[in-house]
């Protein structure tokens, strides 16, 4: 059996001061930050627990990218942010930004991959 991988790219660049910036934009305007799927995933600094505990115990491979790293070029053009699925060698958008935005939490995210994972 062949397992999937999943490719997170935010919509936020790689840098020291990019990231203080986005940081700083997370905790005074979080409805204006244009990364949902970051303000899922991650607290002010860190991974949230839930999605790194997640990965610890799936055998599926994810790998998270900002859009300004070297992604696979079905990914360059966006959509950001998003959540690629690659399977079998095919590598297609699983979730892009209006999905992303409906997940509440990221318990609402664990159980969608935790499914998709599972078909």
């Amino acid at each position: 059996m062949t397992l999937d991988k999943y490719h997170f790219v935010y919509n936020a660049n790689t840098g020291w001061l990019t990231e203080k910036v986005d940081l700083l934009h997370k905790i005074l305007s979080p409805s204006t930050y244009s990364c949902n799927l970051c303000v899922l995933t991650h607290g002010a600094i860190h991974e949230k627990e839930s999605l790194n505990s997640f990965r610890k115990n799936h055998p599926n491979q994810i790998f998270f990218y900002h859009k300004d790293q070297n992604l696979m070029d079905c990914m360059k053009q966006g959509p950001f942010p998003a959540i690629w699925k690659e399977s079998k060698g095919q590598t297609q958008l699983l979730i892009g930004p209006k999905e992303i935005s409906k997940f509440k939490d990221i318990k609402n995210l664990v159980d969608f991959l935790d499914k998709d994972m599972d078909t």
